[in-house]
This record gives structure tokens, C-alpha cells and sequence, in this order.
């Protein structure tokens, strides 16, 4: 426990200021997904459309054209579905637990408990929280790189099909 209350203010101050930063930071990788669903299914309506108007999507279901159209319709499922997974909150994404809040309440409550240690408690338990919302961003942006490269990929594997199918 740290016993001078303006050194656990101030860090209780930083810890908000983090946790306001990591929850702009989520909101901010869940606008990139959904951009990510947007261009992958953009993506495939391109690919149709040239496929339509260039007359070659009967050459595309045919040798080395079915493998990259198929790589390039894989590899773009992959990318919305790792996208889509970023998106969603996670399940165990930082909230403040019913249990804490109660038994801070009735610290404060409690005569017998000095205000130092419930604020020791507090800033504790917003620490956790802060780690939780760290390690739930991180596994978001990682989904999003992952979304990424294999959206590039995609787009690479419908060129080659293209290219093939000529």
C-alpha cells in the first residue's frame, strides 16, 4: 500500500488518463475494421464487375485462374472474418466488477477504514482494468494487421487471376 496520498492520487490520475486512452484507442480500431469489412466486400464487387465486363469469368473457374480466384475469395473470407472479430467487444473486455464497486462502496462507508486505503483499493483495481483494456486492444490490432495482409493478399491473388485468365 502506498502511503502518501498525493503520490496515489496523482497515479490515480495517470491511470485514468491511460484508460481513456486505451478506450480511444478501441473505438479507433473498431472504425478501422468495419472500414476493413467495407474494402474487402468492395473488393469482391470489383472483382465480379471486371469479371462481368471483360467476359473472362468463364476463364477464371479454369487452371492456374481457379486456383488464384479461389486463393483470392479465401484469403478475402479470412480478411472480413478477422475484421468482423475485431470489431465486436470482447467478453472479457475491462468493465468495472459489480463485486469491486460494492466493496469499495462499503470501505467508504465504513468508519473503521481510512480513505487512504480505499483510494489505495481503488487505484488497484483501475490498474487491472487498465491492464485488461491494454491486452484486449492489442489483440485487436492484431486482428486488424492480420485483416490487412490478407486483404492485400487477396487483392494480389485477384490480379494474378486476372493476369492468368488473359
Amino acid at each position: 500500500m502506498v502511503e502518501n496520498r498525493d503520490a496515489l492520487e496523482y497515479l490515480r490520475d495517470y491511470v485514468d488518463a491511460e484508460s481513456s486512452l486505451e478506450w480511444q484507442r478501441k473505438s479507433g480500431l473498431e472504425t478501422r475494421a468495419f472500414g476493413l469489412v467495407t474494402a474487402n466486400l468492395g473488393l469482391l464487387t470489383l472483382v465480379l464487375t471486371l469479371a462481368k465486363l471483360l467476359e473472362v469469368l468463364p476463364q477464371l473457374g479454369q487452371d492456374c485462374s481457379r486456383v488464384f480466384s479461389i486463393g483470392g475469395l479465401s484469403l478475402g473470407a479470412l480478411s472480413t472474418s478477422l475484421a468482423l472479430a475485431s470489431a465486436f467487444p470482447f467478453k472479457s473486455y475491462p468493465s468495472v466488477r459489480v463485486g469491486e464497486i460494492d466493496e469499495l462502496r462499503r470501505d467508504i462507508l465504513d468508519s473503521a477504514t481510512d480513505a487512504l486505503t480505499t483510494l489505495d483499493e481503488l487505484v488497484e483495481a483501475k490498474i487491472r482494468q487498465l491492464g485488461d483494456a491494454s491486452k484486449a486492444n492489442t489483440t485487436k490490432a492484431n486482428l486488424i494487421v492480420g485483416s490487412f495482409v490478407c486483404a492485400g493478399l487477396a487483392a494480389a491473388s485477384y490480379v494474378t487471376a486476372f493476369i492468368t485468365a488473359f
